[in-house]
C-alpha cells in the first residue's frame, strides 16, 4: 500500500511542476511580448518621438503651426560647396534619392542646409525631435536633379532625424533616406 500511495504523490507532484512550468512560461511570454511591443529599444539613435500615422501606419503631414513648426526655405537647387565625400551620403534604397548633407550623427541648427540629389521633381522632408516629434517639415524642387533648402525649425530635444521621401498619388512615402541627427 506504501507504493500505491507514493505513486499518487509522484503523480500530484509532477502534475503541479507542470502547472507551475506552464504558468511561468505563460507569465514570460505575456511580459516579453508586452516588453517587446511597449519600449524604445535602448540601443537605438532614432528619436523616439515620431510624425503623426494613418490608420495604415503611414507617416502623414500636418499643419505646421508656430508653435512648434518651421518650414523650409527652398534654394531651388543651387550648388553647396564643401560636400562631405560620397561615402558619407545616405541614399533610398530605390536609389531615387540621396541626402548629402547634413550626413549621419552630426549637429544640425536652425538655417543649416539640406541638399541632395533627386530622380524626381520635389522631394519632402519631415525633422522630428526626440521631444516634441514633427519642428519642421515641407516640400523642397529638384532642379536639374538637386534640391536644396535651409530648414528652419526650434528643437526641444537634443537629437532626432531627418526623413526625406516622396509621395505616391495616395499619399504614402517612398523612396525613403532617415538621417539621424543631433540639436
Amino acid at each position: 500500500m506504501v507504493s500505491k500511495k507514493s505513486s499518487g504523490s509522484k503523480k500530484t507532484w509532477w502534475l503541479a511542476a507542470a502547472s507551475l512550468l506552464i504558468a511561468i512560461v505563460a507569465i514570460w511570454w505575456a511580459w516579453n511580448h508586452w516588453h517587446k511591443n511597449n519600449t524604445a529599444s535602448s540601443n537605438t539613435t532614432a528619436p523616439t518621438a515620431t510624425a503623426p500615422v494613418n490608420s495604415k501606419g503611414d507617416k502623414v503631414p500636418t499643419t505646421p503651426n508656430s508653435a512648434n513648426q518651421g518650414t523650409p526655405t527652398d534654394k531651388n537647387g543651387s550648388s553647396t560647396n564643401n560636400l562631405p565625400s560620397s561615402d558619407q551620403w545616405l541614399t533610398s534604397a530605390s536609389g531615387v534619392i540621396t541626402v548629402k548633407l547634413p550626413t549621419s550623427n552630426t549637429t544640425f541648427k536652425s538655417g543649416d542646409t539640406m541638399t541632395g540629389s533627386a530622380k524626381v521633381d520635389q522631394v519632402q522632408y519631415i525633422l522630428i525631435d526626440n521631444q516634441a516629434g514633427v519642428v519642421s517639415q515641407g516640400p523642397v524642387k529638384v532642379v536639374n536633379g538637386t534640391f536644396t533648402a535651409a530648414i528652419n525649425f526650434k528643437a526641444y530635444g537634443d537629437s532626432g532625424r531627418l526623413d526625406v521621401f516622396t509621395t505616391e498619388p495616395n499619399g504614402k512615402e517612398i523612396n525613403l533616406v532617415q538621417v539621424p541627427l543631433k540639436f
